[in-house]
């Protein structure tokens, strides 16, 4: 009976240690600098999808401040597949947290990337998905749809063009959008500037 019980333990433990092997040796100990310059370098599309991932990850959990440039152009990279979701085994949960590790670090970080976030939607050099990610991003790091809408509402007063105005207006509107039913009046009448 043991040695049955070893042996499932065995192959249940094989390729799941397998599967966590680090896809990207050369960022493994790479200090954060190096992990910045790696990601202004590259590009969401043609970088290696394994590093990309993973020097998000660490940026994120070191809370580096510094990326937050680098951090916010890859906000619509997809993560890549687990081996094991390869293999169709579970997965990860589906949200943009896990699926889009940008969004994570920069919420990991915290408020000081807020500013830089409303930026980058304002200007209008996002993709749709980095800029609906941004948003998401935005009200993760102020845990309630309803700050990020007034955040962004604010954000839009401080505009310096009219189209980036209408830009972060139209992204507080977005962001009402999110929220609880029991919250979507309050949500849509902060995104119009009407406080409480």
């Amino acid at each position: 009976m043991k040695s049955i019980l070893r042996l499932i333990i065995i192959l249940a433990i094989g390729p799941a240690a397998w599967c966590s092997i680090p896809k990207c040796a050369a960022l493994a100990s790479a200090p954060p600098h190096k992990l910045i310059e790696f990601l202004k370098k590259g590009s969401t599309t043609k970088s290696d999808p394994y590093c990309v991932e993973h020097a998000l990850r660490r940026l994120g959990d070191m809370k580096e401040a510094d990326a937050i440039p680098a951090i916010v152009s890859y906000l619509d990279f997809h993560r890549a597949e687990t081996d094991m979701e390869k293999m169709g085994f579970g997965g990860q949960l589906g949200t943009i947290g896990n699926d889009f590790p940008a969004s994570l670090a920069l919420a990991q970080i915290g408020k000081v990337a807020l500013v830089p976030l409303a930026h980058v939607i304002g200007s209008g050099e996002l993709s749709e998905l980095a800029r609906s990610n941004g948003i998401y991003t935005i009200s993760r790091i102020l845990h309630s749809d309803l700050a990020a809408t007034r955040f962004l509402r604010s954000e839009s007063d401080k505009a310096r063009t009219p189209s980036e105005q209408a830009r972060l207006l139209q992204a507080a509107k977005d962001a009402a959008r999110m929220c609880s039913d029991s919250e979507r009046a309050i949500c849509e009448e902060a995104a119009l500037g009407n406080r409480d």
